[in-house]
This record gives C-alpha cells, structure tokens and sequence, in this order.
C-alpha cells in the first residue's frame, strides 16, 4: 500500500478561518478510520499538532507524526526542521508528500527532499485563490503570490490540484518547472454530524479572515446601508462579524465612526458550529472567490442561507435563488438589498435553508472528494513507475 504524508505547520490559531487546516484535519479523520488504496499521515511541528489535537481537529491516532521543535519565524529555525523532517519520511517508506500550501518553511525543504529522496512524489494543493488572477503581477501586497510563484517554478512538483481551474490556464501552465500531472477539483466536503441546524434565531453573520481578501468593510457598509433604510430591523436581527486580522483595528474605526457598535457584534471562537448552527444567514464578500469557502460549506450544512458575491466559481456553492444569493450588482447597495429580501420574506428562509442542507449533504461530500483525490493520489504515484 503507497504511503502518503499531509504536512500541517504553522498552526497556531484558527478563530474564524484556517479552512485549510479544518479541511484536511477533518478529511485524515474519516480517511483513516476507514479502509482506503492509501495509508495516510500527517506531520507537523509540536505547536500545530498539539493545537489541531487540543481543540478537537484532530482525532488521535498514531499516523499522526509531530516533529519535536517549536515552530518560529526565523530561518535558522526553519533549517532546523529540514532533517527531523526527511528522517520522518525515510523512517515512515513515505511514497507521495501532499503540500496543502505554500509555507516558506517548506521551500528549502521540498529542495532537499527532491535531491535526497528522488523516489517521493511531491504533491502541491492550490489552495489560495489569489493566486491565479495575481500570478503575473507585481502587487506585493496580494498574500502568498511571491512564494507560491516560487513553488512553482523552482519545484519540479509531480502533482499539483486545486480547486480553482484558471491556475491551469496555458499562460500559467508553461511556468511550471517539469510536466507534472494536473488536476482541478470538483467538490469539497465539511462536517456534516458537527454543523448541523438547530433552533434558529435571527442572527446574520460574517467570518472569516479581516483581510482585504475578504473584505469586511464591504459587509458593514452594506449594514451603514441598512441603518439608513431599514433602522427598524435592527430590534429583530442580529449581525455579527466573527474573526481577526490585519484590517481588526480599521474594522473597529469603522463601526465607531459610524455608530454601528450596537449595532454589530465583533468576536472571535475556536467552535463556529455554536454560532451557525444557530444562524440563518451567512454573508461572503471575499473578492475573487467563494468556492472553497469551508466557512460557507459549514454554514451551508447549518441551514444557513447564502448571500456572496458573484466571483469566481461561486455558483458551485450558491445557487441563486435556491439556497441564497448571488449580487447582481458588486455593490454594498446591492447586498443590502438582499438582505432586505431575505429578511421579508420567511417562506424563502425555510426553501434556502433546506437547498443549503441539501447540497452540503449531496453533492459537496466527504465521498465524492475522497474519490477524487484517491484518483489524483494514484496518477502522481503511477510517476515513481515510469
């Protein structure tokens, strides 16, 4: 049975966000209680296993492999892991190592392991959807762009997946060191037994990351909006901004230069499930994508009704007018507009809230992703044959 091994550094904290981590926590706990073509690990530092095993993102099991260092910024201290890792990997006959993500800890890693371990596929996700439409720009401002263009033109990678279809477009393709086996994604899956519905309240919420890429400030002038118009809704729902981040203290300006303090309620939480189990709407207003949003997913499987912008392979999630919203219009106007819509009219909650059940229950599932990468997982290990 080939061997593969996930790698998860650098988790330190993921109130409102760490999809990634949530994501591949949640797919090694199903994968290895069951019989599957591959045995799979997963390695880390000491902080992140102990924090995803702590807070009940990991369930124990002993293919879970901790390196025995603490995680820093410092590149000595990267250096540090680069041999305790490649033990690992000999120790454990490890055929195909999964990147999840672009770390820079992993960068002179990865070229080690390639000189020193030749016979281990390497296999690179494509998790951040900034980085096709930035791949060729000079914007240092747009996160991971620089180092995942190092990844994958310095790498010679045997596998690369993701989600998002255009980082395979001919002009992004051709940079890529080697000819490695390509494969989009088709379906994500979340915790179904964990977010679930139960009694609704009329609660409308944001989480995610206080990033530029997920645009907070688009949510709370569409709630300035709203307190304009509709003054009287705010003594009947709650709106409620879960996260933190680079933009929390431009976030925090805003609500009180306006007067929305009492108006929106900021916090953070390590169990998402209490709150959007207990949710009816879930606003996105990320700027080039929401698909994979594991946030949405997660409050899709709630019974939450989806409001996002209509970017990227978005309508893989909301189908508009069935489970949400798609805005016709990219303004804080129109968002506004339909959380009127959704708000006014209760048969409609009901109708979007089971669409939502239906598609994180049916279509985005925990077995269809695990036959696709079963699929990818064999194709890059078929290259240590060849």
């Amino acid at each position: 049975m080939k061997r593969v091994a996930l790698m998860l550094f650098g988790v330190t904290d993921l109130s409102g966000g760490g999809g990634m981590e949530r994501f591949y926590s949640s797919f090694f706990n199903k994968y290895v209680a069951e019989e599957n073509p591959f045995d799979l690990f997963v390695v880390g530092d000491a902080t992140s296993i102990r924090y995803l095993t702590q807070h009940h993102f990991l369930a124990e099991h002993s293919n879970i492999l901790s390196i025995p260092k603490e995680l820093s910024s410092n590149f000595k201290n990267h250096v540090q892991f680069i041999f305790p890792l490649i033990n690992i990997l000999k120790q454990k006959n490890i055929d195909v190592l999964h990147i999840p993500t672009a770390l820079s800890i992993y960068l002179p890693f990865l070229s080690i392991v390639r000189w020193l371990l030749p016979h281990i596929k390497l296999s690179f996700n494509v998790i951040n959807c900034e980085i096709a439409p930035n791949y060729f720009s000079k914007n240092k401002h747009v996160p991971g762009i620089k180092s995942h263009r190092r990844y994958l033109q310095r790498i010679r990678f045997d596998g690369i997946l993701s989600w998002y279809k255009n980082i395979f477009s001919d002009d992004i393709k051709q940079t890529f060191r080697g000819k490695p086996y390509l494969f989009p994604v088709n379906y994500c899956f979340t915790e179904t037994d964990k977010f679930k519905p139960e009694e609704k309240q009329n609660h409308i919420v944001f989480a995610a990351r206080l990033s530029l890429i997920k645009d907070p400030l688009f949510y709370l002038n569409a709630i300035l909006i709203l307190k304009t118009k509709q003054p009287s809704l705010f003594s009947e729902w709650t709106f409620y901004l879960y996260g933190k981040g680079e933009l929390e203290a431009e976030v925090k300006a805003f609500l009180k230069k306006n007067d929305l303090s009492k108006h929106v309620i900021l916090g953070f939480t390590n169990k998402m499930n209490e709150v959007l189990n207990k949710s009816k709407l879930f606003i996105s207003t990320q700027n080039h994508e929401n698909f994979t949003s594991i946030s949405m997913l997660e409050a899709m499987a709630s019974g939450n009704a989806i409001i996002a912008r209509n970017v990227g392979q978005t309508e893989y999630f909301v189908k508009d007018g069935k489970n949400g919203f798609l805005l016709e219009e990219d303004t804080p106007e129109c968002l506004s507009e339909k959380i009127l819509e959704y708000i006014s009219t209760p048969s409609l909650q009901t109708k979007m809230s089971a669409e939502s059940i239906h598609i994180a229950k049916n279509v985005h599932t925990y077995e269809n992703f695990r036959q696709e990468i079963n699929a990818y997982w064999a194709n890059v290990a078929k290259q240590t044959e060849n």
